[in-house]
């Protein structure tokens, strides 16, 4: 148990956003644990995301599936029903949104198929397969429009804005849009499962043939995590590329310098090239950055007190420690810090921990804390230890001699004619 008083101050940091030159025109580099933005370009504009959109389908797949992946699933007709480009603009987009187009990316599945949760994963994020896409969509939910709108509602529960799916895979739909910070805010979520990582971070997947006859290997289009592409990244392990004519070409990209983990999200990059060369360089700013120091409470400077009730002296309580915030230049930002008392009886002797110093950003995840130690020793106003020696003897000496008395009494009056009650009471009175 503890008593808690938010306090302290609030730190009005305010960050110095990377100085950055890049091509792409929407574009965002977010720290995956804290949610902190070092950089943004145009991040909250609206735009198509292609392929980008089959982290969503995935990232929803990984949270309602069982943990089992190898569960196998059976390829329907509808999950690869086919148009074209043409036809679609032809309807004015009023055919099912879902329907895959003859020349898009493939993972070649085959009408009734049996294929793993695992495999198709794989061919959704690494060779961003649409035709896996819809496969997972319509197992999940039995239907395709069924699981675009569980999807949508997942996405608007992690706080996209400006994001709204019309199909698992992202073939072009007018109203299939989203931003660069909300994908950011996707791909955050979608890092925080290990499975997704794991693929994300493979190069190829070999899947043998079960009811096909010849095996399948997808290849990774991430050009970052390929050791032979002249783009490798060292430090890159993800996560998703996408493409169409309207959208241009995207990248959302996470990497990790052992000290901190980035996502990068490119959205309308003029070639395929320009949004590795951009992602790089963003990735190499960040990376670049020296952490800075500010000491937020000095220990000598420092100290706190508590009037305690019952108490005959305030509580001061000091730190042993200087409370130092640790931080980017491009990601400082307001931190909050939060004083919290510890219930302690009295006494309360000096050293004992009685308190502590918590340090939170300002979406309320924990930085660090540090703990407040008695400077003195607080003991009980005089009248209370008083009172509490007399609560002992009634305890001790009353409570022992007066309870049988009164036991005794009513015993007296309520069956004083009976013959072995007075042989009792003959017998204390002789005593």
């Amino acid at each position: 148990m503890c008593l808690i008083l938010l306090l302290i101050c609030v730190n009005n940091c305010f960050s110095r956003q990377l100085d950055i030159d890049i091509e792409t025109p929407n574009a965002i580099i977010m720290n995956a644990e804290t949610g902190a933005i070092l950089y943004e370009k145009k991040a909250h504009e609206v735009v198509y995301p292609a392929s980008i959109t089959k982290i969503s389908t995935a990232l929803y797949v990984l949270k309602i599936l069982p943990s089992n992946l190898d569960t196998l699933i059976k390829c329907s007709g509808e999950a690869l029903c086919t148009t074209n480009e043409r036809a679609k603009k032809i309807q004015n987009y009023t055919l099912p949104a879902y329907w895959l187009e003859t020349d898009g990316s493939s993972a070649k599945i085959v009408k009734n198929e049996m294929l793993s949760i695992r495999d198709l994963l794989h061919g959704t994020l690494l060779s961003s397969g649409n035709d896996a896409s819809n496969v997972l969509a319509s197992y999940v939910c039995e239907d395709i429009p069924t699981f675009v709108n569980k999807v949508n509602e997942m996405v608007c529960d992690l706080g996209c804005k400006n994001t709204h799916f019309c199909n698992p895979h992202g073939l072009h739909h007018p109203d299939h849009v989203t931003s660069a910070y909300d994908t950011a805010l996707i791909a955050r979520e979608a890092l925080t499962y290990q499975q997704f990582k794991e693929i994300v971070g493979s190069v190829y997947y070999k899947i043998p043939h079960i009811n096909k006859k010849f095996d399948r290997e997808f290849k990774n289009t991430n050009a970052l995590i390929r050791k032979e592409s002249k783009h490798y990244y060292e430090q890159a392990f993800g996560v998703k590329t996408g493409y169409t004519k309207l959208a241009k070409y995207n990248l959302v990209a996470a990497a990790s310098n052992g000290e901190r983990e980035l996502i990068v999200v490119l959205h309308k990059s003029p070639t395929s090239k320009q949004r590795y060369y951009d992602a790089i360089t963003m990735f190499d700013k960040a990376f670049a950055e020296k952490m800075e120091t500010r000491v937020l409470f000095a220990k000598e400077e420092t100290s706190f007190q508590n009037k305690l009730p019952m108490a005959a002296n305030a509580l001061i309580a000091m730190l042993k420690n200087d409370v130092i915030l640790k931080y980017y230049p491009s990601e400082d930002e307001n931190v909050e810090t939060k004083l919290t008392w510890f219930e302690c009886k009295l006494p309360i002797f000096k050293g004992d921990v009685v308190a502590e110093i918590s340090v939170l950003n300002k979406t309320g995840i924990l930085l660090f804390k540090e703990s407040l130690y008695a400077t003195n020793t607080i003991k009980k106003k005089i009248i209370y230890q008083i009172f509490d020696i007399l609560e002992s003897l009634i305890y001790i000496c009353i409570i022992p001699i007066i309870f049988p008395c009164i036991i005794l009494i009513i015993l007296l009056f309520f069956i004083r004619d009976q013959e072995w009650l007075k042989i009792v009471v003959d017998y204390f009175l002789r005593r």
